[in-house]
């Protein structure tokens, strides 16, 4: 699925109008437009705060390709991704790995993966 659909899919799946839609993210019922008819993209931030709101569970648009980074660490079995550099994740700052924490933990729960610590 694409982004644009996936934005539209995940509004439907909480009833929710564009303008309704728009007015939780704090923007717009034209932002919105503009995402579901692919004239924007919206940030990472922006679809994890879509999640949160509509409660879609479905993984983010383009998780798979995005998952395709080859590794360059060396680490061997240490490191348990194959397509994911240890590395880049390893030099995120603090907020980007939240970012990216809440990525996984949402894609996790979207294929029934228990992941989260207890």
């Amino acid at each position: 699925m694409d982004m644009k659909g996936w934005i539209k899919a995940a509004r439907l799946h909480a009833k929710l109008t564009q303008q309704q839609l728009g007015d939780r993210m704090g923007m717009s019922k034209g932002n919105v437009w503009a995402w579901e008819k692919g004239n924007h993209e919206a940030s990472l931030d922006q679809l994890i705060k879509i999640a949160e709101i509509t409660e879609f569970r479905e993984p983010f648009p383009g998780t798979a390709a995005q998952a395709n980074v080859k590794s360059s660490s060396g680490t061997g079995a240490a490191w348990p991704f194959t397509s994911i550099d240890e590395n880049k994740v390893r030099s995120l700052d603090d907020q980007q790995r939240a970012k990216l924490e809440r990525a996984i933990l949402h894609s996790a729960d979207a294929v029934s993966l228990d992941i989260k610590k207890d």
